[in-house]
C-alpha cells in the first residue's frame, strides 16, 4: 500500500513528514469533533483503521481528544498546528 503521495517534505508540527498519510489526516483536523468517516472523506484516505490508529497516536501525545465516536484537536494542539 502506498503510504504517501510523493517526496516527504518538511516535518509538520506533530512530527509527521509532509505527503504522509498522517500529515494528510493532520491537515483536516480541527477543534470541531469529526467522525472517522468525515476524516476519511476530507483526507481522501479510505482506510478507517489507519485513521483510527493515527488518532490514537495523537490522543496519547495529548494532541487530540475523543468525544464519543468523534475526534478533535486539543486547544493547545490547534494553536501549535494552525498558527
Amino acid at each position: 500500500m502506498e503510504h504517501f503521495t510523493g517526496e516527504r517534505g518538511e516535518i509538520d508540527a506533530f512530527g509527521n513528514g509532509a505527503n504522509t498519510q498522517a500529515h494528510c489526516i493532520n491537515q483536516v483536523m480541527s477543534k470541531t469533533p469529526q467522525s472517522l468517516k468525515q476524516l476519511s472523506i476530507k483526507s481522501q484516505i479510505n482506510n478507517l483503521n489507519r485513521i483510527r490508529q493515527h488518532m490514537r497516536f495523537l490522543v496519547v501525545r495529548g494532541f487530540a481528544e475523543k468525544h464519543d465516536s468523534e475526534w478533535a484537536l486539543t486547544e493547545s494542539a490547534y494553536f501549535r498546528f494552525h498558527i
